[in-house]
């Protein structure tokens, strides 16, 4: 009883230091490129609140990762630095980039939010790493890993890209004001048409481009992570739908909340799987085959 108090009373404190890291970070962003964000029109107190919540939940998932990564502090630190800095601001931004023409985001903008995340990213790996008490393991788990290309090719081939596309189109799709938001209309041609567009607007590869970049991400973490392959595939998983996707609870200027709550729940459920899959596919083996000689 007395650990898990203690437990809930770390996170609390962290996620209130990574409010602090948060409003560090993007103020200074904000003073180096002077991009003034278009006023939401929310009340300041409510955008605060949905912060809290939203670092609530990435801190959370921050210290489940933390506890299963082995290696000193400064691997630790990187590890979890690399997952928060690019889940969070990197894969985002590439997709705003790509959706530059409906989101609204200008080139200065995006740099300032990039440049923002890696302040915040910065403060809170190194608050959340080199606070931590008690011994750390030496890493062991790199030597279990074992690059399996054609598993890779798979999984950011075929695998991502199709379910980046069922779930935008069978989730985000379904809402008309998601349709509007990107087409400017509000019919929904089908799904064949909608199969084709993914291919002939060069989604399909922007997005293996992407699934390559997400195994980048997740590669630090599977190298020093210690578990079953279950608990990685559940770790990973939740790192890539929750520091990927929390962000869309906070009010901003570029998608209103009938555009972004559509997004969260088509996002949070397919990064999810992905996560899943990709720690699951690639732990499993190494880590069986490790048990199997113990």
């Amino acid at each position: 009883m007395k650990t898990l108090l203690s437990r809930i009373g770390r996170w609390l404190l962290m996620s209130i230091g990574a409010m602090l890291c948060w409003i560090l970070g993007f103020g200074l962003s904000q003073a180096l490129f002077k991009a003034p964000l278009p006023d939401t029109g929310e009340d300041p107190s409510k955008t605060l609140g949905l912060l809290l919540v939203m670092l609530l939940f990435e801190t959370g998932v921050l210290l489940w990762a933390i506890r299963s990564v082995e290696g000193n502090k400064v691997q630790r630190f990187l590890t979890i630095f690399s997952l928060l800095f690019g889940t969070q601001f990197v894969m985002s931004q590439i997709e705003a980039w790509a959706f530059q023409s409906a989101v609204g985001m200008s080139s200065k903008e995006m740099a300032q939010t990039v440049v923002g995340g890696f302040l915040f990213a910065l403060q809170l790996s190194a608050l959340l790493v080199f606070t931590q008490k008690g011994q750390v393991q030496a890493a062991s788990n790199g030597s279990l890993i074992h690059l399996n290309v054609a598993k890779v090719l798979l999984l950011v081939v075929a695998v991502y890209p199709l379910l980046y596309w069922l779930a935008g189109y069978f989730i985000a799709w379904q809402f008309q004001s998601i349709r509007h938001y990107y087409t400017g209309a509000a019919s929904n041609e089908g799904i064949a048409a909608g199969f084709l567009g993914f291919f002939k607007y060069g989604l399909y590869f922007l997005q293996v481009g992407r699934g390559f970049l997400w195994f980048l991400l997740a590669w630090p973490f599977l190298f020093y992570f210690r578990g079953s392959h279950l608990q990685g595939g559940l770790i990973l998983g939740a790192l890539f739908s929750v520091l990927h996707c929390a962000q869309l609870l906070l009010p901003n200027p570029y998608m209103p909340e009938e555009i972004r709550y559509p997004h969260l729940l088509e996002t949070a459920s397919s990064t999810f799987v992905w996560g899943f899959l990709v720690g699951w596919v690639l732990l499993g083996k190494a880590l069986k085959r490790h048990n199997e000689s113990e």
